[in-house]
């Protein structure tokens, strides 16, 4: 397997034009967030492009350390004029860096469609389909580095080093838009939002990292009392209905969420005691915003793809280890091994550990 040894060599003041091609998904971008600022902290004059598909642009388009996110079409391997198209762009830019935190052939491709001279990507086990190809030089995290966050940051620590981390690592340094602060303020104001509230967000992409509805109402209702209100958030028409079943099933106190944007979730997290989930895109958007999450697991592990920092509580009955293709449509056969009084517990235990009144009984 050819690899032909590049070294950056960018002195601090240079201004190198980067671009990060890590696609998808929502939760796997904002993990790839602290990777971002490492570089803009290194070479604060860089020009960061990410190269990204939908919907990730609605949701951090205004991030300071982002200076261009090209959205890429979904399929765009399979149209031979959407790729001439892309190269031609890409090739405009003059990208002197492309870093493959994805590492599939979708990703890296761009990476080589841009002409970059240098372009990183994972080996080993993390290195997936024609990648290993595609990037000039790959890098294998030691077998001790897990979780997501931390193996892409390991893309770059031979010529960057983590030697400025970031202040707190519980927020990976997602910020909202004015509007979207404000639509949380409207909501509130109107009555639609409860003034003290928890997020439960019973979706998930995967059914193997489902957990039953009824069993999402009994915690529900467990938490909520005069003072506390419990929102259950939803997307599309599937969740909606998951939503209004485990509201139907409550009292007064537990509510269902209106209908969001990303950024209006976003703030719609951030404005709550905490966040209680699966393993989704809305746990990691809790997360980077500075909110505590309990989340379960069943096909995934936390120490891979967790919410990241401390202060999380995260449940997991056992492993579901179905090979990868395989773990998306499998029974949740794990997470029904999760019952609610562990997640009651943990919840409580989530107010205890901030101090947080009212108690949970």
């Amino acid at each position: 397997m050819p690899q032909h040894r590049v070294n950056i060599d960018f002195p601090p003041n240079a201004a190198p034009h980067i671009l990060i091609t890590r696609l998808s998904h929502i939760g796997d971008c904002i993990l790839t967030l602290p990777l971002v600022e490492a570089l803009k902290r290194h070479w604060p004059n860089c020009r960061i492009t990410w190269a990204m598909e939908s919907p990730g642009p609605k949701l951090l388009a205004h991030h300071p350390a982002i200076d261009q996110i090209l959205q890429i079409p979904r399929d765009y391997l399979k149209s031979p004029r959407t790729i001439w198209k892309l190269r031609t762009q890409l090739r405009a830019a003059r990208f002197d860096l492309a870093i493959d935190p994805q590492s599939l052939t979708k990703s890296a491709a761009l990476g080589w469609l841009s002409g970059a001279r240098l372009r990183i990507g994972f080996g080993g086990r993390y290195g997936k389909e024609l990648s290993t190809w595609l990037n000039n030089h790959r890098v294998t995290p030691p077998d001790s580095i897990t979780h997501l966050v931390d193996r892409s940051l390991a893309l770059i620590d031979n010529w960057i080093g983590r030697e400025t981390p970031p202040q707190n690592p519980i927020c990976l340094q997602m910020p909202l838009t004015e509007a979207a602060t404000q639509w949380l303020m409207e909501k509130q104001i109107s009555g639609t939002i409860p003034q003290r509230y928890i997020v439960l967000n019973p979706g998930a992409s995967w059914p193997s990292k489902r957990w039953e509805n009824d069993r999402w109402a009994e915690v529900a209702e467990l938490l909520a009392n005069d003072q506390l209100s419990v929102v259950v958030t939803w997307a599309g028409v599937e969740e909606r209905a998951w939503a209004e079943e485990i509201v139907n099933a409550c009292g007064s106190h537990v509510v269902i969420a209106p209908d969001t944007t990303l950024l209006q979730l976003a703030a719609l997290c951030q404005g709550s005691e905490f966040f209680l989930g699966c393993d989704t895109g809305p746990m990691h958007i809790a997360a980077a915003v500075g909110k505590r999450c309990v989340v379960l697991f069943g096909p995934t592990r936390p120490e891979d793809s967790g919410p990241y920092g401390p202060h999380h509580i995260c449940l997991q009955a056992w492993h579901q280890t179905e090979q990868s293709g395989k773990k998306k449509l499998a029974e949740n056969r794990a997470m029904r091994d999760i019952h609610t009084d562990q997640v009651f517990d943990a919840c409580k235990k989530l107010f205890e550990h901030a101090e947080l009144e009212p108690r949970l009984n």
